[in-house]
């Protein structure tokens, strides 16, 4: 997000500097809910074969 590129779902306590400078926005004043999960967004070409070895990764890491 701070590239410019895209959105992220983050908690405003790991971003102040950047809210504060106003390099990243808000734009809704809306909490951030949790539960518990990880979400991986990728294009639907599929991403590659480096992607599918971290989304792997990251299954095993959760699971464990």
């Amino acid at each position: 997000a701070a590239a410019g590129v895209g959105i992220a779902l983050i908690p405003s306590f790991l971003i102040e500097p950047e809210l504060a400078a106003g390099t990243l926005v808000s734009p809704f004043d809306l909490p951030l809910s949790r539960d518990d999960a990880y979400y991986l967004v990728y294009p639907e070409t599929g991403g590659g074969e480096a992607l599918a070895r971290f989304r792997d990764w990251v299954v095993r890491e959760a699971a464990s």
